[in-house]
């Protein structure tokens, strides 16, 4: 009798990845049609990360995503950057810091002294 040829087992890295695709439950579709884990398709000049204020109340200026695959806006309202995980890009539309804080603006000086002030300002005679 012949020997029987068998091909050599698999190896075990290979044999998770397969036990893995088989056991894992179908891929999610997210609300806006892709599927979670894939990447979506980058956008054609990428996005364009938006001037807002941060928490310091400082402005910071727009600019765009357009390195290599970090082609998306992401990070949160207050501090942005690029990124290429069309999972984690930032819905601009819903951030609310695109006016100076409240917090952050002067006062306007006031025209007239008040009550009782003596004209001339301080020690004035």
């Amino acid at each position: 009798m012949a020997p029987r040829c068998t091909p050599p087992p698999p190896p075990v890295a290979l044999l998770r990845l397969l036990l893995l695709a088989v056991c894992l439950p179908p891929w999610e579709t997210r609300a806006d049609g892709l599927r979670a884990g894939v990447r979506a398709p980058a956008p054609d000049r990428g996005d364009t990360c938006r001037g807002y204020y941060d928490v310091m109340g400082q402005f910071d200026a727009a600019f765009n995503c357009t390195s290599a695959s970090f082609v998306f806006c992401c990070g949160t309202c207050h501090y942005r950057f690029c990124c290429e995980f069309p999972a984690y890009r930032l819905a601009q539309a819903a951030c609310t810091n695109y006016q100076p804080p409240v917090w952050a603006q002067t006062p306007a000086p006031a025209s007239r002294p008040p009550p009782g002030a003596r004209a001339g300002g301080a020690g004035g005679q």
